[in-house]
């Protein structure tokens, strides 16, 4: 599977992904960042699109951030 893009649900969130094609049988990594000024809770997608999936793949990320 070939990683084409990733992109988040705003521009406060930030991911990458450690591999740009990942094979049968292997696996990878994404680094999803959350900046804010203010403590709250948030929820976020992240979304990878890929040569084998007409749509993205959604990753959704629930949590409280603190300062």
């Amino acid at each position: 599977m070939k990683i084409d893009t990733i992109f988040t649900s705003c521009e406060c969130t930030t991911a990458k992904i450690d591999k740009s094609v990942i094979k049968k049988s292997d696996s990878a990594i994404v680094s999803v960042s959350f900046k804010t000024d203010k403590p709250e809770e948030f929820s976020r997608e992240v979304y990878v699109k890929t040569n084998s999936k007409e749509k993205p793949i959604v990753y959704i990320v629930d949590g409280v951030a603190v300062n």
